[in-house]
């Protein structure tokens, strides 16, 4: 859920960039810079979607599972908006 909660934070923040606050903290915030680069919700993803195991479900897995459709989900979303 950290993930999740880090990912959902950053695609506002994105959308903020006109607030000098929310600029600032971008570039200040070596967590925020991290998970910035595609690269690394990439591999992020790529783990969430390892952990998942469809014979036993757990709390664990569906909570991977959100995470990696919400990660999912804001990649197509901004893939769509800087295409039209």
């Amino acid at each position: 859920m950290l993930v999740r909660c880090i990912v959902l934070s950053l695609d506002r923040f994105e959308n903020q960039t006109e607030d000098v606050k929310v600029v600032e903290v971008l570039s200040e915030c070596c967590l925020l810079s991290y998970m910035s680069r595609v690269e690394n919700r990439l591999s992020f993803l790529f783990r969430l979607v390892n952990i998942i195991n469809v014979q036993t479900l757990t709390q664990e897995n569906v909570s991977c599972l959100n995470t990696s459709l919400v990660v999912l989900m804001l990649a197509r979303r901004k893939t769509s908006c800087h295409s039209t």
